[in-house]
């Protein structure tokens, strides 16, 4: 049983440690907490990722809880995660912009 719950959570630590393992996906957790809120069309420009690449990397962090979406007007908006695991938190602090 115990090995079951700690086979599970290296499982979810490998996808983490995936998701971060980028450097786009990095300089987008960087300008996003410099910049707050943006758009994915602002991240692209400030990235300088396409628009559908940039989409990629957005969705893969979100999936590992780093980024909150808010779609309104027609477009997307990306923020940092104010809800995210503390232990996500610690990894995301502990990278220096």
């Amino acid at each position: 049983m115990w090995y079951d719950n700690f086979m599970q959570e290296l499982k979810e630590w490998t996808r983490i440690f995936k998701g971060l393992a980028n450097l786009s996906r990095l300089r987008i957790i960087a300008t996003l907490s410099k910049e707050g809120e943006l758009s994915v069309s602002e991240i692209a420009q400030k990235i300088h990722v396409t628009i559908k690449g940039t989409s990629k990397h957005l969705s893969i962090l979100a999936d590992i809880d780093v980024l909150d979406r808010d779609g309104r007007a027609g477009h997307v908006y990306y923020s940092l995660n104010k809800k995210m695991s503390g232990v996500m938190r610690e990894v995301i602090n502990r990278i220096k912009f």
